[in-house]
């Protein structure tokens, strides 16, 4: 329903005039898109092709997908619990080939002997 925004003239009555043009409004609620595209490492092999963003939708979908506590599975479950209403994509980057696991030697070694109390 618009009502004419024009007010007649010339108008010989006091009092308050007003119009209301509709016709440039919306009937939907206002959005807040809010939109998120995740690089991270998969610890399966994808169905889909390689590199493609794909649309995730809850925690499981992350899971099935990317492999259950993968770097991906995680930063998706982080990413709908901080918005739910977020619209997420993720793309799932495979281990490098040629890359190869650390090695090393960790030393524990036994705490000082007690420490005199600071006056």
């Amino acid at each position: 329903m618009s009502i004419d925004a024009v007010i007649p003239t010339p108008t010989y009555k006091p009092g308050y005039y007003f119009g209301f043009n509709t016709t440039l409004a919306s009937r939907a609620l206002a959005t807040n898109d809010q939109k998120l595209v995740i690089l991270a490492q998969r610890s399966t092999t994808p169905d889909t092709d390689g590199l493609t963003p794909v649309n995730v939708f809850s925690d499981e979908d992350a899971a099935s997908l990317f492999g259950r506590g993968s770097q991906a599975h995680r930063m998706a479950r982080a990413a709908i619990r901080a918005n739910d209403t977020l619209q997420l994509a993720v793309v799932g980057i495979p281990d490098s080939e040629s890359g190869v696991a650390a090695t090393g030697t960790l030393v524990l070694r036994a705490a000082p002997a007690a420490i005199a109390p600071r006056r």
